[in-house]
């Protein structure tokens, strides 16, 4: 017996389904952020800082988690967040950067097709991500 157009469709959609039901995305969680810490800085010897990693609203000592500053200096739009200095090197069109990640503090296991990482700027500096 042959299988007809339609049933053929059906069975192509079906498995579209099931394969996208098998997609995973790891969306980082409030936990395993307040464990983020500055890794690397474009200039280490500049005067670069993460001041505070504290959870929202980031206005109390208690919500402090790390860093020398036990305030947020802003209205937090998320979960935890993270305060610093990040200076800009050489002439005007120099960047600076920062590395921010788990540092061996905690693998990420499981296989994921995605990431997730909401992140706002909540004191409306200049800077790109």
């Amino acid at each position: 017996m042959r299988p007809t157009r339609c049933s053929l469709l059906v069975v192509l959609v079906f498995a579209w389904f099931a394969s996208q039901a098998s997609a995973s995305v790891y969306q980082m969680d409030r936990d395993t952020a307040a464990l983020l810490r500055a890794v690397t800085w474009s200039d280490p010897g500049f005067g670069n800082e993460l001041y505070y990693v504290g959870y929202n609203p980031g206005a109390a000592p208690a919500d402090w988690i790390w860093g020398p500053s036990p305030t947020y200096q802003a209205e937090m739009e998320y979960a935890v967040g993270f305060y610093g200095h990040l200076n800009i090197l050489g002439t005007a069109d120099a960047l600076a950067s920062v590395n921010i990640g788990l540092n061996g503090a905690q693998a990420l296991t499981g296989t994921y097709d995605g990431f997730v990482l909401p992140i706002a700027n909540d004191d409306q500096q200049l800077w790109e991500y």
